[in-house]
């Protein structure tokens, strides 16, 4: 219902807005997974840490994507538009 008062370009518009912001979360919790995934990977392979460790932190790569797409989330959700009494809601 609330769709039908909108115009077709207005909510268009924002379904690209939401599309765009929703790749560049896709993006970035891509490059923190494989920047982390490449560091842990290198330190095991040549030594540094062994293989039970990378494994055993290797769900800090999952929580960090988590924790970015959450943010991403709360920093990208809109609080209703205050109208005035009287007013419709559009």
């Amino acid at each position: 219902m609330a769709l039908e008062r909108r115009s077709r370009s207005a909510t268009i518009v924002e379904l690209v807005e939401m599309s765009r912001r929703m790749m560049r979360t896709i993006r970035r919790n891509l490059y923190v997974s494989l920047a982390y995934n490449i560091v842990a990977g290198t330190l095991a392979a040549t030594g540094v840490m062994t293989p039970m460790i990378a494994a055993i932190i290797m769900p800090l790569s999952s929580v960090s994507v988590l924790s970015i797409a959450i943010a991403s989330i709360s920093r990208n959700t809109r609080q209703p538009q205050s109208r005035k009494d009287g007013e419709p809601w559009t």
